[in-house]
Order: C-alpha cells, then structure tokens, then sequence
C-alpha cells in the first residue's frame, strides 16, 4: 500500500512539475500554425494536444481551441504548458517575458543588441530617459534585463551576447508567439506573431501590436510620438513644474495689471490739481 501510494505521488509530481508549469516540446511547426484552421470546441477534450484549452467566450455554449506556443521559421514549436498559460490568459500581454523556466532553463525573451547601442550612442533623453535602466519609460531596456544568460544554450533564439549577457535577437530565426487572437465584432482568429524586439515593418506583425517607429522592432510602446502624444508626455512628466509655471505667469500679469492700474489712477490724481 505504501509503495503504491508512493508510486502515484511520484507520478503527481512529475505531472506537476514536467506538464502543468514551464514549457514543453510539440510536434508542430510554424508553417502547420500558420496554415491551420480555427478549431471549435466545446471542452479541452476537443482540442489537439498541442492547444492549451477550449475557450468559450461569455454567453456561448462553445468556443475555440486556444494555445500559446512559441515557434522559430524552422523546427518544431514549444508549448507553454498549463499552469503558465492560466497566468498568461489572466493577465495578458506580455507575461512571457517574466519568466525563464526551470524545465528547460531558457530564456524566452530576447534583446535587439543594435537598438541598444543606438540609444547608448545618441543619449536619446529626449524621448523619455530610456537610456535609464531604472525609469525605462519605454520599455526597451526591460526586454534585456529579463534575457541573462551565459551560453546559446539558455536562449530560445539560441544567440546569447557574451559581452552583454544577454540573450540576443537572431536575424536569421526571428521568435514568434502563436496564440489565440481576438479581431473585430468579437471575431476570433489564430495568428502567430513577433515577439519583442524582433524587426518588424508595421504593428500588426508583433504581438504586442506596436511597431516601433523610430527602430522597427516590436515593442510594447512606442517611441516615435505624434506631436499630440509629445504634449501629453511632456505634460505628465513635468506637470507640477508647469502648474507652477502657469500659476507663477498669472501672478506676475496680476502684478503688473495692478501697477498699470495704480499708475494710470495716480495720473488722474495729478490731472485733477
């Protein structure tokens, strides 16, 4: 009996610890994803294994298979499995980036070195400080700071920057997420799309659905700002300075408006002598 129960705890924790957290491989690729159709179901047993389950949208009595794997252009995807995926729905983009994964001890997340020495090289404060690694305002910097690693090996673009130790972009195997995406009138549509920092020529290439427009890689925010969004960005940074500005330039025209008037009743006095 004990070496029974010991036998199915062992199982229990294997299950737990291989298949409900971190990643595992699949038998799919990206040119299957891309090709295959949306698939309808009414619970995770409808679904292929390579899906992490059915989802059913609110009021619907069925839904669509949804999955998360993370593909190259070659070879064969890898699955977040289910005790992370339940995170990833819950909270959304980009979740993934958080974490690097016991099981397979890699880092998903990748860092696009040349990016980085152009902001390093024209100090672009002007944009908002992003050359601060503590108040990275845009984002660019936290991509790196999530992808240490030593070797190739702890990368999943399979590039690791010694000098940096980073994990880097590859140019020759970019890194997709293929997911479950929601379109208009509440449309739904399996796409597989760039992960940050991979170059990208517009937003709906990446998953996060911005394409920079100053560097061409996807990222979480832009940092190319329409003139409108400059003002809103100024204006929340420096509010109090500007408040204090405004209300300092009010006071000085009361000031002055007051000495004109004073001036101007003072002449009147004289006239009437």
């Amino acid at each position: 009996m004990n070496i029974l129960f010991l036998t199915i705890s062992i199982i229990i924790i294997i299950k737990n610890v291989l298949c409900e957290y971190g990643l595992s491989k699949t038998n799919v690729t990206l040119n299957f994803l891309k090709q295959s159709e949306i698939k309808k179901c009414r619970n995770d047993n409808d679904c292929p294994e390579y899906y992490n389950n059915c989802f059913i949208p609110q009021s619907s009595s069925s839904g669509y298979c949804n999955m998360y794997l993370f593909c190259h252009e070659t070879g064969n995807c890898l699955k977040l499995s289910l005790g992370e995926f339940e995170i990833e729905e819950r909270y959304r983009w980009p979740y993934y980036k958080t974490e690097s994964y016991d099981y397979y001890k890699i880092s998903m997340n990748s860092c696009d070195i040349n990016t980085l020495a152009k902001i390093r090289k024209h100090n672009m404060t002007n944009i908002g400080d992003i050359t601060d690694n503590i108040k990275d305002e845009w984002g660019f910097f936290e991509d790196c700071k999530r992808s240490t690693c030593t070797k190739n090996e702890e990368c999943f673009s399979k590039k690791c920057n010694i000098e940096e130790e980073v994990c880097e972009t590859n140019e020759s195997s970019p890194a997709y997420v293929c997911t479950l995406n929601i379109i208009e009138n509440n449309n739904y549509k399996e796409e597989c799309l760039l992960m940050n920092h991979e170059k990208c020529s517009y937003n709906g290439q990446c998953l996060s659905n911005i394409c920079d427009g100053n560097f061409s890689i996807c990222v979480n925010k832009n940092s190319n700002l329409s003139f409108l969004e400059l003002v809103v960005y100024y204006f929340r940074k420096y509010y109090l300075i500007i408040l204090a500005i405004f209300f300092l330039t009010l006071v000085i025209i009361s000031i002055i408006a007051r000495i004109s008037k004073a001036r101007i009743k003072s002449k009147e006095i004289v006239f009437a002598r």
